[in-house]
């Protein structure tokens, strides 16, 4: 049996190799040879679901403060499970905003992550605003002239 421990996405399969993204964003290439041995669980039958919140913050933040302050909150949710796998990082972004996404481990089973998300969001923009931090409303300014 193999020893390969990790969480991630099946990217691609071919005949000498599988990709995999892990949660943090890594491109990990693994040889058949190796992923032929080693036991492999899927998530759409287990008891966890990776789930993912999108958040806009104004540009000018510090991202560091954003995400220690977004893994925080998420991990504070009695139904986020395995919190070390709790992430955020920038997923889009112009000159007004930065578009922030967080994933995170639910069991569906005791809350479906649909509705921890939507327990988070309030909480989070509720956290961020203790600091300063107003989620922008997202709009576009017009200018006419003559």
């Amino acid at each position: 049996m193999g020893t390969l421990k990790m969480m991630g996405t099946i990217e691609e399969i071919n005949v000498r190799y599988t990709i995999i993204r892990t949660f943090d964003k890594k491109r990990t290439i693994i040889p058949n040879s190796v992923l032929a041995k080693t036991p492999i669980k899927t998530h759409k039958i287990e008891p966890l679901i990776r789930w993912e919140i999108l958040f806009t913050v104004p540009r000018h933040v510090q991202m560091t403060q954003i995400k220690q302050i977004m893994i925080d909150t998420i991990n504070a949710h009695e139904k986020v499970f395995y919190k070390e796998y709790t992430n955020v990082w920038i997923e889009n972004f112009d000159i007004r905003w930065l578009q922030i996404k967080s994933v995170f481990f639910a069991n569906p089973k005791k809350k479906s992550p649909f509705m921890v998300a939507r327990d988070l969001k309030p909480k989070i923009a509720e956290n961020l605003k203790k600091y300063g931090i107003n989620i922008p409303y997202p709009h576009i300014t017009l200018t006419a002239e003559e």
